[in-house]
């Protein structure tokens, strides 16, 4: 695994390209082994640790703790997270295909296998691992993972038409994790709390992406282009839009925009932090109403 990860640290990605290595190779390493054998908990430690160092840092040892957290990046995007494996769940989900009595002269290993039934009543109840008819892993780990509550701002986040850069970072602003001038306060980076794109208030989550009068800019453009209004703050938008009775074709195009547009705001707040400038507003919105058009056509 960190052999794999210094050749691409190398390459600079990106959290979505990340995030893609991640769930496509290293978790599935991990969930390969898991279907052969009980895998110690340090194992999971110690490969979670590798895989969230990588996913927020790049690198395979990084100790600076993660943007979200791990359990909430486990859970699936349908429940505000990143759909990537709970690894322990997985290792006891496809452990638990084995249903054998052991015999008192078998060995330990094979003892321990039989008991993962017993472990997965720890989380899961008897009537409901016995209405799985036929055993299948996937079901099991979905029993152990828990049910949870579908949020409504996924269908925003993880449509099909938003760029995989775009949708990391309205995910990580819905959630308020993005490093804002007033979270790096908190942890004692900055004494500084305001705004870059307008100097005057201080720079939240909140003020960023709608009270900024440089983001106020954007969303009017991008609204009178829309024929929208988009005076909420993000979350109260991205729910309005997702009660808004309109095609689901046109409803994934405003998503994408809204999700463009988020990008944007804060790729402009990037640049005035490192280089100083900030560019016009119809520098990245005229491109993006002629793209909107040429998709909606």
């Amino acid at each position: 695994m960190c052999i794999r990860i210094k050749s691409w640290s190398a390459k600079h990605l990106f959290f979505a390209g990340r995030l893609t290595l991640v769930s496509s190779v290293l978790m599935a390493l991990q969930n390969y082994w898991a279907q052969i054998m009980i895998l110690p908990k340090s194992i999971f430690k110690v490969v979670n640790g590798i895989c969230r160092s990588f996913l927020w840092k790049g690198t395979t040892d990084s100790s600076v703790p993660g943007k979200v957290a791990w359990n909430t990046v486990c859970k699936s995007k349908k429940e505000g997270g990143l759909g990537l494996t709970n690894l322990r769940m997985w290792n006891i989900a496809t452990m638990g295909k084995h249903d054998y009595s052991p015999k008192s002269d078998d060995s330990w290993y094979w003892r321990a296998i039989c008991q993962i039934k017993d472990l997965m009543k720890q989380h899961i109840t008897e009537n409901q691992l016995m209405a799985i008819s036929k055993y299948s892993i996937k079901k099991a780990y979905l029993k152990l993972m828990g049910p949870a509550p579908v949020q409504y701002r996924t269908t925003a986040v993880w449509g099909r038409l938003g760029q995989p850069k775009h949708r990391f970072i309205i995910w990580l602003a819905l959630l308020g994790r993005l490093n804002t001038k007033d979270r790096l306060m908190k942890i004692c980076v900055t004494t500084d709390n305001t705004c870059l794109l307008c100097g005057i208030a201080i720079e939240d989550h909140k003020h960023l992406f709608s009270g900024c009068p440089f983001s106020e800019r954007c969303w009017h453009q991008i609204g009178l282009w829309l024929g929208i209004r988009c005076t909420r703050n993000l979350p109260e938008l991205v729910n309005w839009l997702h009660k808004r009775s309109v095609t689901k074709f046109r409803k994934e195009v405003i998503y994408a925009v809204v999700m463009c547009t988020v990008y944007h705001i804060w790729k402009e707040r990037n640049n005035a932090l490192w280089n100083g400038q900030v560019c016009k507003v119809d520098k990245w919105a005229s491109p993006l109403e002629k793209l909107g058009c040429k998709v909606a056509c």
